[in-house]
C-alpha cells in the first residue's frame, strides 16, 4: 500500500523573508488525520493547504481519501489526483516515481521506504494580478496497512529525496 501525504503551502511576496522561510521549513510533515485504511484500499492519501501571511499560518483545506488501483499512472500517464508534477506507477514489488521536470524514474519505493518530492513554483493571481509563491512537499510511505500510525512521516530523514527548489524573486 502507497501511504501519501501533500502539503501545498501558498504564499505572497511579503513574507518570502527568512523568519517566514522557518516556519516553511517546519512544515515537511504532520501527524496522519484519519483511521487506518480498509483492506481494498491502494492508496491513503491526506492532503493540506497551507496559506501564510505576515499575521498567521492558516490551513484552508485538508483531506483524507482512499483509493483502489486507479489512482495509479502508467508508463506515459499522469492519473495521480494528487499533483500533476510527480507520477506513480506501481510494480509488483514497490512503486517507481517520476517527477515530470526530469522526464525519467526519479525513484522507486519498496517495502518499508520512505520518499519525499519538493519543489516550487510561482504564478500571478488572477484576481489581485500578485506574484503568489508555491511550495509543495510530497511524502510518500510503501508500506502494509497494518503499518499505519498518527506519526507515520515523522521520521526526520526519507530514503529518497528530490528537490527542485528554484531560486523564486
Amino acid at each position: 500500500m502507497l501511504f501519501v501525504q501533500s502539503i501545498t503551502i501558498k504564499y505572497e511576496k511579503d513574507v518570502r523573508y527568512p523568519r517566514f522561510a522557518a516556519e516553511r521549513r517546519n512544515m515537511q510533515f504532520f501527524a496522519l488525520l484519519c483511521e487506518k485504511p480498509s483492506v481494498d484500499a491502494e492508496a491513503l492519501v491526506d492532503s493540506r493547504i497551507i496559506e501564510q501571511n505576515s499575521r498567521f499560518v492558516n490551513g484552508r483545506a485538508f483531506s483524507t481519501k482512499t483509493y483502489g488501483s486507479e489512482i495509479f499512472g502508467t508508463e506515459d500517464g499522469y492519473n495521480l489526483p494528487v499533483d500533476n508534477v510527480v507520477r506513480v506507477v506501481k510494480r509488483e514489488d514497490g512503486y517507481d516515481f517520476f517527477y515530470k521536470s526530469y522526464n525519467k524514474k526519479a525513484f522507486t519505493l519498496k517495502e518499508g521506504q520512505y520518499g519525499r518530492v519538493m519543489y516550487n513554483y510561482r504564478r500571478i493571481d488572477r484576481d489581485t494580478r500578485r506574484w503568489v509563491y508555491t511550495e509543495c512537499v510530497l511524502n510518500y510511505y510503501c508500506a502494509d496497512r497494518s503499518k499505519f500510525r498518527e506519526k507515520l512521516f515523522f521520521r526526520k530523514k526519507p530514503d529518497f529525496e528530490l528537490r527542485d527548489m528554484r531560486s523564486l524573486r
